[in-house]
């Protein structure tokens, strides 16, 4: 997953105009607003075609404790926040559209980490008990080694 800096506008918990829809779940991860525009996504959950159910739940396994931690996740957030902060985009943009745009970023980034970790848990949540396509797990000279059944 790559991770590039935001265009200010529609993530995040915020809508197209910059409005806080944090708290609405139909912006959450697995939200109808979400699921339902992607037609893909949504013929692979209701399905199940390929085992997608299993694929899903071993690969969150995977990353959710490292690369897609909330950790992990906002220092890269924190790193992209410095550089538009740095650069003055941050300021520009506030500039042009005040009504939408924190003037701190902090306040933004402490917007974005409340967001991430309700997306975080949901998530957690929805697929925590999908099949797993791993039979057994060991660790081995502090790796995990996971075996996985055909």
């Amino acid at each position: 997953m790559l991770f590039t800096p935001w265009d200010l506008d529609a993530c995040l918990g915020r809508g197209p105009y910059g409005e806080d829809v944090s708290d609405d779940e139909k912006y959450y991860a697995f939200g109808r607003k979400i699921l339902y525009r992607n037609g893909l996504f949504l013929r692979l959950m209701l399905d199940n075609n390929f085992k997608f159910h299993t694929l899903l739940h071993d690969r969150w396994d995977e990353l959710k404790n490292d690369q897609l931690s909330v950790k992990t996740v906002m220092q890269r957030f924190k790193d992209y926040a410095q550089i538009l902060e740095n650069s003055g985009a941050w300021r520009r943009e506030h500039a042009l559209w005040p009504e939408h745009v924190a003037e701190n970023i902090n306040d933004e980034m402490d917007f974005i980490e409340r967001f991430y970790m309700k997306n975080y848990e949901t998530f957690e949540n929805y697929v925590k008990d999908y099949p797993s396509g791993i039979d057994n797990v060991i660790y081995q000279q502090g790796e995990l080694i996971a075996y996985a059944h055909d």
